[in-house]
């Protein structure tokens, strides 16, 4: 019976995957600090009416993930950097899986990332990132609760 419980969830996991990897696809093809609020909803809102908006930007609700846009209001900075874009263009992109789901089968190379606690009294508790990339994964006892994407430096040479 247990052989049973774990190759069904197997298949259950591998099916999210597979119905998560097109909505992340398009969501790979939003040019940060290029793609303005129309290219977002044009790439993401092809299964939803209406997306959300919200105070910071406007959520998309997939059957398998959630993805939240930023857009710029002017002048932008993530401590260290600062960019100056026009208003309107997105300038992050959090996906948030809707079912469990494992770094391992994200399909990213970590070797690179560096890794930092969030929580210190926590040892499953943290993000891995690569600035330089633009992308960071927040992680939480081995499921991944958050993916975010960010302008990269490898694209952009004056961040």
């Amino acid at each position: 019976m247990k052989g049973l419980f774990l190759t069904m969830l197997l298949i259950m996991t591998n099916v999210c995957l597979a119905q998560q990897r097109p909505v992340f696809e398009r969501a790979k093809k939003i040019r940060l600090l290029e793609s303005s609020r129309e290219d977002v909803i044009r790439l993401l809102d092809q299964e939803n009416e209406f997306p959300y908006p919200s105070t910071t930007g406007e959520y998309f609700s997939f059957e398998s993930e959630g993805i939240n846009v930023t857009y710029a209001t002017g002048k932008c900075s993530d401590k260290e950097q600062e960019w100056n874009v026009r208003e309107g263009v997105a300038t992050e992109i959090r996906i948030t899986p809707k079912y469990p789901l494992r770094k391992e089968n994200l399909g990213i190379d970590f070797s690179k990332f560096r890794k930092q606690r969030t929580d210190p009294q926590r040892k499953g508790i943290y993000v891995l990132y690569d600035k330089p990339s633009g992308i960071a994964v927040a992680i939480h006892f081995d499921r991944v609760k958050s993916i975010y994407l960010s302008p990269s430096s490898q694209k952009y040479s004056r961040l």
